[in-house]
């Protein structure tokens, strides 16, 4: 099907198949790379006064009892975002139900560590304060610049650290000790914390992950990270919960209560230093807040109120012509070089505002019916997506069948251009 795109002025399908958000793939479509910021305009101004406030916990609420009302997504930009800003740390972890690996605050911590581990904060974190400590330590200070030139050479963490070639310096456990016992007395993270940190990535760096995912209590080993992160010069630390609503569905009462439990001691540990930013269900609002000691647990820290939480409403979809804006977005990373990208072919505009209508400006619902759209007009060879070809092709593209009456609803509802 590729050499067809060109057909219809696209380079491939600019819709997701799946749209679900995969941060650290390479997929523009689905990594948030693609977002049209209008339909949560006031929102995402909302939202960035939060972040200026660091606000200690954001709560980003759908109006839809359904999913797929953009929730996802807006973070998702948040977090690109956040990326360009100096000094601080985003971290995105997408959460997931009680049959996943995702679903309650311990295992939330041990993916903040290991990401923390895979984007490379942790050995620039190392190798900043190793240096910081050999420069101030009086039996250290000769291999000053002797580490600098080791960590210039070995940005990221190798197999083995080669302190003896570079620094002389033979008895690293020796310096680990050292090493640890300062870092203990200067931020004060537990002395356990500190030993293993300094001891695998002075003798092998790469064994620190093996360490990051053993059990232990990694709330406190989160507590203790930020306390080593913030050392070494790290100003806000933003953490995305995305999905979380998931971990709290289908759980028992006393699971509920748990799960507070450890998410308050999270926001205790955060507090001026971390933002933690979850998106909740209306399902998992109320698993919360019907349930007395879980309620207690949460919104004592971090009340929902206008305070703490934005919601969001996907029928302004309708507004404005952000349907229209909303698929020519996605449209424009997939044409040709020197196509006019204020187009929106091969669709038809009453297309755009009908499929808006038909699935109640629900995100996730209008971007599959898009990617449908598409492969079915290339599979009949038709260059125009028109509402004769939707009419023609209603099961095939949206799994039901066509309904006149809906389609005279929609050409009766009220799609503001202005």
């Amino acid at each position: 099907m590729g050499d067809n795109f060109q057909t219809l002025n696209l380079t491939e399908n600019p819709f997701p198949q799946n749209p679900f958000i995969i941060i650290d793939g390479n997929d523009k479509r689905i990594n948030g790379l693609i977002h049209y910021a209008k339909i949560f305009e006031n929102e995402h101004e909302k939202f960035k006064k939060f972040i200026e406030k660091k606000t200690n916990l954001i709560y980003i609420s759908g109006s839809q009892m359904v999913r797929g009302d953009g929730k996802s997504a807006f973070i998702a930009q948040h977090y690109r975002q956040i990326e360009q800003i100096p000094d601080t740390i985003p971290v995105f972890i997408r959460c997931t139900d009680k049959n996943g690996r995702m679903n309650n605050p311990d295992r939330f911590c041990r993916e903040f560590l290991i990401k923390l581990e895979e984007k490379n904060y942790l050995w620039q974190t190392f190798s900043k304060l190793l240096i910081q400590f050999v420069k101030d330590h009086p039996s250290y200070g000769y291999a000053y610049a002797k580490f600098q030139t080791l960590f210039s050479k070995f940005k990221t963490p190798p197999d083995q650290l080669p302190v003896l070639r570079y620094t002389k310096i033979s008895n690293t456990k020796d310096l680990a000790k050292t090493f640890s016992d300062w870092l203990y007395d200067k931020c004060g993270c537990s002395l356990n914390t500190a030993k293993f940190f300094t001891q695998i990535y002075l003798e092998k760096p790469r064994e620190l992950r093996k360490q990051l995912e053993k059990s232990a209590d990694k709330i406190q080993e989160y507590d203790d990270f930020l306390k080593i992160l913030f050392l070494s010069g790290f100003d806000h630390i933003y953490i995305f919960l995305d999905q979380m609503e998931d971990s709290l569905e289908n759980i028992t009462t006393k699971t509920v209560v748990e799960f507070t439990a450890g998410m308050r001691r999270i926001i205790e540990k955060s507090n001026g230093k971390c933002t933690l930013i979850c998106t909740l269900h209306i399902s998992s609002i109320r698993a919360i807040l019907d349930n007395p000691q879980a309620k207690i647990n949460i919104t004592s820290l971090a009340p929902m109120d206008d305070n703490h939480k934005i919601m969001l409403f996907p029928e302004n979809i309708k507004k404005n012509s952000n349907i229209v804006e909303f698929i020519k977005t996605y449209l424009s990373h997939f044409r040709p070089e020197n196509f006019e990208n204020n187009e929106i072919s091969p669709f038809e505009k009453d297309v755009l505002k009908y499929v808006a209508y038909l699935t109640k400006g629900n995100l996730r619902d209008i971007l599959r019916g898009m990617y449908e759209s598409i492969n079915v007009a290339l599979e009949q060879n038709e260059l125009h997506i028109d509402m004769n070809f939707i009419k023609n092709n209603h099961q095939q593209i949206f799994g039901k069948d066509f309904s006149q009456e809906s389609f005279d609803e929609s050409k009766s509802q009220n799609f503001t251009d202005n």
